[in-house]
């Protein structure tokens, strides 16, 4: 008599089940790079704005900039999924907010900050709606609510908790020493 055993779903489904895990914390990431980015100028504007010689005015051009940009790709950005699918235009999205973030932090030029601040806002909507896309494709339905609760919680809570303390926690900790 001889038994055969059958191996267990869970165990044949791993690399499945961490593939996923990855894809959404690859996502959720992205999003809360987004967030830091789309909130950047917000808590440091009166450092900033010495330091760029920069009216008022010309402050606020950095975020109408960064929503016109983050608008548009909104309405873009489901086309440049559709003809090219939602991973590469993840990781497109993310490499440009990295690059526009990065290049924004050499500048002082008005014109280059309210460039990488458009760059900033189409790579964010483009990182938002691939992302999302990706989860819905990556994830049965029934996994649906947890996904996109936990995306929430990234792209909507990050900048309204997570951001600001840690963008208060950079001004006080580089005020005095020659970086603020």
């Amino acid at each position: 008599m001889t038994f055969h055993v059958e191996p267990l779903p869970v165990l044949t489904k791993r690399p499945e089940v961490l593939g996923a895990i990855l894809v959404l914390t690859g996502v959720l990431l992205t999003a809360v790079m987004d967030s830091i980015a789309s909130t950047a100028l917000s808590i440091g504007r009166l450092d900033m704005l010495g330091d760029i010689h920069a009216t008022t005015d010309e402050f606020a051009t950095f975020d109408i900039a960064f929503v016109a940009a983050k608008v548009t790709s909104f309405l873009v950005a489901p086309l440049f999924v559709a003809a090219r699918g939602p991973t590469p235009c993840l990781r497109a999205g993310a490499v440009a907010l990295l690059l526009a973030s990065a290049a924004m932090t050499f500048s002082v030029d008005i014109a280059w900050i309210d460039a990488c601040r458009m760059v900033q806002g189409f790579a964010g909507g483009t990182v938002l709606v691939a992302g999302q896309t990706l989860l819905f494709f990556r994830f049965p339905s029934r996994q649906q609510p947890i996904v996109q609760a936990l995306l929430a919680l990234g792209s909507v809570m990050a900048p309204t908790t997570v951001t600001p303390a840690l963008q208060g926690w950079l001004v006080d900790t580089c005020r005095g020493t020659g970086y603020s």
